[in-house]
C-alpha cells in the first residue's frame, strides 16, 4: 500500500509547482523550481519505500571523523 503515499507525493509537488511557477516571469527560474520540486518529490518517494536509507550526515561523518579525532572533538 505505499502507492497512496507516493500519489499524493506526486500531487503535492505538482501543486507546489504550479503555485510556485505561476509566480514567478523567468524561464530559468522556471526550470530551477521544477528541478528542486521533482528532486525533492524523487527523495520523497524514496524514502516512503527505503525508510532506512542513510541520512546525509551519515555520508558526511566519514570524512570529517578523522578531523574529529585531530581536535578532540569526540
Amino acid at each position: 500500500m505505499k502507492l497512496f503515499p507516493m500519489l499524493g507525493l506526486t500531487l503535492l509537488a505538482i501543486f507546489i509547482y504550479g503555485v510556485e511557477s505561476s509566480r514567478t516571469k523567468g524561464l530559468k527560474m522556471k526550470a530551477a523550481i521544477a528541478m528542486f520540486t521533482g528532486i525533492s518529490c524523487v527523495l520523497g518517494i524514496l524514502l516512503v519505500w527505503f525508510p532506512n536509507l542513510p541520512g546525509p550526515t551519515d555520508a558526511i561523518m566519514p570524512i570529517f571523523k578523522p578531523i574529529n579525532k585531530i581536535i578532540g572533538a569526540e
